[in-house]
């Protein structure tokens, strides 16, 4: 049995997703065999993580408690052929990574578009023109464009009236 926290700084593919990455993980994995001696996988993921509103862009802690329950197969073929109730854990040359495994169940219960309850959101911050959410400035607003589908225009032909 596998048991302890990973910061959450440590899962690169998640903290890309994240608006803060502080806070830590909590596991706990247990490795079995069935009757038929395939792998299984059994445990539960604890986390609390900090994403961005998409209605507010404010900060949204999204409470995640995650069970495992997984057998690991070693293909598509393999795969196929579990009962329904079972769900396949693909594992390459028959190694399981648990920080990888963590960090899909994070992936997989992150909601598709975080959002505040209705009525609970914050006003946006105030930003500057030209200031991103994260507030690096773009482009100045003084600064003039230009078009990237100029050099097209002596290639167009003109057209009859």
């Amino acid at each position: 049995m596998l048991k302890g926290a990973v910061p959450l700084r440590e899962l690169h593919r998640l903290r890309d997703l994240l608006a803060t990455d502080s806070g830590e993980a909590a596991y706990e994995i247990r490795f079995e065999q069935d009757e038929h001696r395939r792998a299984l996988i059994h445990g539960s993921i604890r986390a609390e993580l900090v994403v961005e509103c998409q209605r507010c862009l404010g900060p949204l802690t999204v409470p995640v408690a995650a069970e495992l329950s997984l057998v690991a197969v070693q293909g598509i073929g393999e795969a196929r052929e579990l009962e329904e109730m079972l769900e396949p854990l693909l594992v390459e040359q028959g190694l399981c990574q648990p920080l990888d495994l963590i960090e899909e169940e994070l992936l997989l219960a992150l909601p598709l578009i975080p959002l505040h309850a209705q009525g609970t959101c914050q006003p946006p911050p105030y930003r500057q023109e030209g200031e991103t959410a994260k507030g690096v400035a773009q482009i100045p607003a003084d600064e003039k464009r230009t078009n990237p589908f100029s050099a097209l225009a002596e290639y167009k032909i003109p057209t009859k009236h």
